[in-house]
């Protein structure tokens, strides 16, 4: 949206007259979907003349309007689907030009990002951000958990699957699109514990099998070995990242525990990425203190 431009051939004649100084926050008020629409002009008063012009003028049915009104109604062409600009021009004693930009026919298919940082590949949960959300849209959903109307979600695979398909249908007066995806899931194979949390000079990775016990002798210090514990290991690599994203560390091991020295690090929070087979099956925040 622009600001009020003053067009007046006289500028400094308008600035000294209050009436020609509208507020910066004043907008065309009106949907920012045109299906058939009412826009209102942010400028009114007797003797005001509105002058309104809708392009590109394929996209309307009605596009432009002139006089004493301070309101233009449009509606869009059947079958267009366009990004569009409303353009008012107000005359009070001095010119104002205002614009605002409305999209034209059904709505864009949504922009899907997963949430690699709160998704659990190893649990079969992955999240999913709408990048192009729009609040005044209308956000249905099928395959996903708890829907889609605040433009997150999140899909849940079924035990044994590798991936889980799901559809976002987004709406608005002039209809709807729909986009279907899907997640997909690794077969992480075991389970991985990180502690202590919060870690001094080490901290230690340990594979765990699906009843979530170590598959080590040193499980602790404590437990004993389990009947896996001799079941060859998975390789898998640690990575460790500061809270900016930096990486700061990296390990990898064939054995099921891996011990990583963190006393050279300063203090603060770090996101551990476990990876096997180059993709990340499991991410842990986890403390460093000193």
């Amino acid at each position: 949206m622009q600001g009020p431009v003053n067009g007046n051939t006289n500028p400094l004649a308008c600035q000294a007259n209050p009436e020609c100084l509208p507020s910066a926050s004043s907008v065309i008020t009106g949907p920012a979907n045109s299906g058939t629409a009412t826009y209102t002009s942010p400028l009114q008063g007797p003797g005001y003349t509105y002058t309104w012009v809708a392009s590109p003028a394929s996209a309307f049915t009605v596009t432009s309007g002139s006089g004493s009104g301070p309101t233009f109604q449009t509606a869009n062409v059947p079958g267009v689907n366009a990004t569009a600009t409303l353009t008012l021009t107000v005359n009070t004693g001095c010119e104002f030009t205002f614009s605002k930009e409305v999209a034209v026919g059904r709505p864009a298919r949504v922009e899907l990002q997963e949430d690699l940082e709160a998704s659990d590949p190893c649990m079969k949960i992955s999240w999913f951000n709408i990048l192009n959300y729009d609040p005044l849209l209308t956000y249905t959903s099928t395959g996903t958990l708890g829907g889609a109307s605040s433009g997150r979600f999140r899909v849940k695979g079924r035990p044994g699957s590798s991936r889980a398909a799901f559809t976002i249908t987004v709406t608005n007066a002039c209809g709807s699109v729909s986009t279907s995806s899907s997640a997909s899931f690794p077969d992480c194979g075991y389970r991985y514990e990180a502690y202590p949390n919060p870690a001094d000079d080490q901290l230690t990775v340990a594979q765990t099998d699906s009843t979530g016990t170590q598959r080590t002798t040193a499980a602790r210090g404590t437990a004993a070995a389990s009947a896996s514990s001799t079941a060859p290991s998975t390789p898998y690599t640690v990575r460790l990242f500061d809270s900016y994203g930096v990486q700061q560390a990296q390990q990898a091991t064939t054995t099921p525990t891996l011990s990583l020295p963190t006393g050279a690090l300063p203090t603060g929070l770090y996101l551990l990425h476990i990876k096997v087979n180059g993709a990340v099956v499991e991410r842990r925040r986890l403390q460093i203190t000193h």
